[in-house]
């Protein structure tokens, strides 16, 4: 697991502007077989994985 309480916070800013990406939204729903309260748990953690995977870290020096 990528993401983190920064992640999980972007998210809950996406569904406050209402976004709300369609393919990890089904995908959710396949997950917790049609019971609602899970569909949205799923969502955000799918949704700040999907975010954390796509963090680039930029390169340290020393």
């Amino acid at each position: 697991m990528q993401a983190n309480r920064f992640h999980i916070g972007m998210v809950m800013e996406e569904i406050n502007r209402n976004f709300i990406d369609p393919i990890l939204l089904n995908k959710s729903k396949k997950k917790a077989k049609g019971i609602e309260e899970i569909t949205f748990a799923y969502y955000i953690i799918l949704r700040a994985e999907d975010i954390a995977s796509k963090e680039e870290f930029p390169l340290r020096k020393f």
